[in-house]
């Protein structure tokens, strides 16, 4: 269920945002260094769950995922304040909001909403702006 919603997530994105943002799993990123990032980008992160209901026998669960759309953009040009590479992750951090916000995944049972995120953060001409939001998913107990 969780890839499941990875994988949507990922394409819903690539379909919707401009042909030279990359938009990568946790897959795409394993062992790439920060000089090897491809910028302007979207890293779709896992961040955890919580039960919002359980059924009374317990086998099936109503779960809210946590995600994180990390919208990492590089800009040298005024590396000292970050000013250029926070102003464009802005940017397109607002574009992968509006495009998340209201979405329906197929399995969900209900739409993508907003969630707080963690802080963002600037190093070296990198900016790291996450989007966090919440996708509503059912889990139930395996059939016997």
């Amino acid at each position: 269920m969780f890839a499941d919603i990875e994988q949507q997530l990922a394409d819903h994105l690539r379909q919707c945002l401009p042909a030279d943002v990359a938009v990568e799993t946790a897959a795409d990123l394993e062992g790439v260094t920060e000089s090897r990032l491809r910028t302007p980008a979207v890293h779709l992160v896992y961040q955890n769950y919580r039960v919002s209901q359980n059924r009374p026998d317990g086998k099936v669960s109503r779960i809210e995922q946590i995600w994180l759309a990390i919208v990492v953009t590089k800009n040298v040009r005024s590396v000292g304040s970050g000013q250029d590479a926070r102003s464009e992750s802005m940017t397109l951090a607002d574009q992968v909001a509006s495009q998340l916000m209201g979405q329906h995944l197929p399995g969900s049972t209900g739409p993508i909403q907003l969630s707080n995120p963690p802080n963002p953060s600037y190093s070296s001409g990198f900016s790291w702006l996450p989007v966090a939001f919440s996708v509503q998913t059912k889990m139930e107990a395996a059939k016997p």
